[in-house]
């Protein structure tokens, strides 16, 4: 059973089939692309274990997992566990790395640094955030895709948006930090009998004005932190598993870089969503989909390739292009056949079809599509990325380009 069955677990989908397995896809909508593809499809919220539970239980389901989502994490544990299926993380470990509230907690008593921050109720009192400078940033403690999250330089402006921020948490508080001016990175890794494997670290490129902040329009690798940080990202990334107490199972950790230094952001234990399933094979060998669904199903993987791997040695150069729109209806899109040729792209997909229209940003989960793109040389990936959108089009009634151009973030 995969939890999600949208566009960002197709993969998933498509690899567990390709491996032999009977694939129920499950959310709370009817028409997932992913139900599309699965064998059986199950209706239930991905949020709720009960739920679950019932579609588990009248499946018969072998396994459980999800990629690309954080809370379906805690609930694929929960239901795991009842079913005495195997779980990479029990749900007290599940529960940890999905409540931001209990992980900054956690950050906090075992000294990983982190931004200053409070746990604030909806009617919160003024003296509750005396302690923090201004400007802030509000978000709900259980949820992702930028959802709810707010940069504010006032008490004012905060007490103006906390509304929107609960509406997309079920917590009776949320999370309220100090900004820190920053380089984002995120690591992806893989911990295995407690040890971490770190497997790539990308500068997680997002929107440069406040109104959407934290949503990434490109990850490039390798971070330009990379020579002066990359012991310092090692040593916090093994102690963030420690104090965590993360076992096995793939890990992906945010981190920011600024005058301060490294500042944890915030982590998780699922495959990214930057379609880390598809550049990680490209530039490790270690294919991180196939390990997650055979360590799931309990079958033996192969870890020699991870213990081989030295994240420090490679120099491949890459960009993920996660690319927007301006809102407007598509009448016309550049074939995908043909956006795969394009030099240097590994590959790339569209969220959107012809006929579709495209509303405002709001958070990530309006993102128009993706792009993989690589370089021999700087240089060359820079003119490949150039070469990608000169030549991509979602166009309107008047042939405008809707795509929103992108670039490789922070070298230029």
């Amino acid at each position: 059973m995969i939890l999600g069955a949208g566009k960002l677990q197709l993969n998933c989908i498509k690899r567990a089939k390709e491996l032999g397995y009977e694939v129920v896809a499950t959310d709370y909508l009817t028409d997932s692309p992913g139900k599309k593809i699965a064998d059986y499809e199950a209706l239930a919220d991905t949020f709720s274990p009960s739920e679950v539970l019932r579609e588990a239980k009248r499946f018969n389901v072998d396994g459980i997992l999800t990629v690309g989502t954080d809370q379906p994490v805690l609930t694929a544990a929960i239901v795991s566990e009842e079913l005495g299926l195997k779980t990479l993380l029990d749900s007290e470990t599940a529960k940890r790395v999905t409540n931001k509230k209990l992980m900054k907690s956690i950050f906090k008593k075992e000294n990983i640094p982190t931004t200053n921050y409070v746990e604030i109720p909806i009617d919160f009192q003024s003296d509750e955030i005396s302690n923090l400078k201004f400007p802030l940033v509000v978000k709900p403690a259980d949820s992702q895709g930028q959802r709810g999250i707010f940069k504010v330089y006032s008490e004012d402006e905060l007490r103006q948006c906390i509304a929107n921020t609960f509406s997309y948490t079920r917590e009776d508080k949320v999370i309220l930090e100090e900004y820190y001016e920053n380089i984002e990175i995120t690591v992806t890794g893989w911990a295995l009998e407690g040890h971490s494997y770190i497997l790539s670290v990308t500068d997680r490129v997002t929107f440069e004005d406040d109104s959407k902040i934290g949503i990434c329009v490109s990850h490039e690798y390798p971070t330009i932190k990379f020579k002066n940080y990359h012991e310092e990202i090692s040593e916090v990334t093994q102690k963030i598993v420690t104090a965590i107490g993360i076992k096995e199972g793939p890990l992906y950790f945010q981190m920011f870089i600024g005058e301060e230094g490294l500042k944890v952001n915030e982590i998780a234990c699922r495959i990214g969503g930057a379609y880390e399933d598809e550049f990680i094979p490209h530039i490790t060998g270690v294919d991180i989909l196939t390990m997650n669904i055979l360590d799931v199903m309990g079958e033996n993987i192969d870890t020699s390739i991870l213990k081989e791997y030295d994240f420090v040695k490679d120099n491949k150069l890459l960009s993920i292009q996660l690319f927007f729109a301006k809102d407007g209806s598509i009448e016309k899109m550049t074939d995908l056949n043909k956006v795969r040729t394009f030099p240097g792209l590994i590959n790339a997909g569209y969220n959107f079809k012809c006929g579709d229209y495209i509303k405002p940003i709001e958070n990530a989960t309006q993102r128009a599509g993706y792009a993989i793109i690589e370089g021999s040389t700087e240089e060359e990936l820079k003119k490949n990325i150039e070469y990608f959108f000169d030549n991509t089009k979602f166009e309107n009634d008047k042939k405008d380009n809707l795509i929103i151009r992108g670039k490789r973030g922070h070298r230029y």
